[in-house]
């Protein structure tokens, strides 16, 4: 959905009673409204179910070189990666080998680091500010290509005439969260109905961002190539 930053924000005001539907909001109010706006934003970057962008970006492996910096300033140039959700290594053009994203900790914990081999199976991950820091095991011995699946920042917003399309869900949350920042900052009353939809709003597009899990038994149970799906509430093959 596409709106405006302007109609955003006069919506969170009008939510809080400070402005009457048709009025607009004057110069400080509006500059105050944008500085909560974007410091919300900001601080939903820090939880990877409240964002919704997700990005694939390709680079390419050096041979006998493991650990790349990613990022603004990093050798592989993108926007920061609040999270890398996934990576493949591309062997050709119908062949990925799938990559075990790692925690800093669980790549630390590989004892000999030293294997090269043309094919990876692991990245580890270690998030740092600019940029993020990503190493390869084994280290590569060919230069194939390889593809992040990474969850980014939102954009700053700068002036009210901006135009900012928007996933469903996303514009009734940031209208009720910003106006419950802004009835906070101004020690104002929030209505019942409106905390509410702060609430509900916010479980929703995270629930909507929240991906599928399977629960795979082993032999244990009998079921050693099936996979137990919590949102079907069956049994498939995994």
């Amino acid at each position: 959905m596409q709106t405006t930053v302007l109609e955003l924000i006069r919506m969170a005001l009008n939510t809080t009673n400070v402005l009457f539907d048709g009025e607009d909001p004057d110069a400080n109010t509006a500059k105050s409204a944008l500085l909560q706006l974007n410091s919300m934003l900001d601080s939903w970057t820090a939880d990877s179910l409240a964002i919704y962008a997700e990005r694939n970006d390709i680079f390419t492996l050096t041979p006998g070189q493991a650990v790349y910096t990613v990022g603004p300033t990093g050798a592989w140039v993108m926007p920061r990666p609040v999270e890398i959700v996934a990576a493949q290594t591309r062997y050709t053009s119908t062949n990925e080998q799938p990559l075990t994203v790692l925690s800093n900790d669980e790549y630390n914990a590989i004892r000999v680091k030293g294997l090269t081999n043309s094919v990876q199976y692991a990245m580890g991950v270690q998030y740092g500010y600019p940029d993020a820091t990503v190493s390869f095991y084994p280290t590569p011995s060919a230069a194939n290509p390889v593809r992040l699946t990474s969850r980014i920042h939102f954009a700053s917003l700068t002036n009210m005439t901006e135009i900012v399309d928007l996933p469903p869900g996303y514009q009734e949350a940031i209208v009720y969260n910003l106006a419950h920042r802004i009835a906070t900052s101004m020690n104002k009353p929030l209505s019942q109905a409106a905390q509410e939809m702060q609430i509900t709003s916010m479980a929703r597009i995270k629930r909507n961002n929240t991906n599928d899990t399977q629960l795979v038994c082993g032999d244990v149970l009998g079921r050693s190539s099936l996979a137990w799906n919590p949102n079907t509430g069956y049994w498939a093959r995994a």
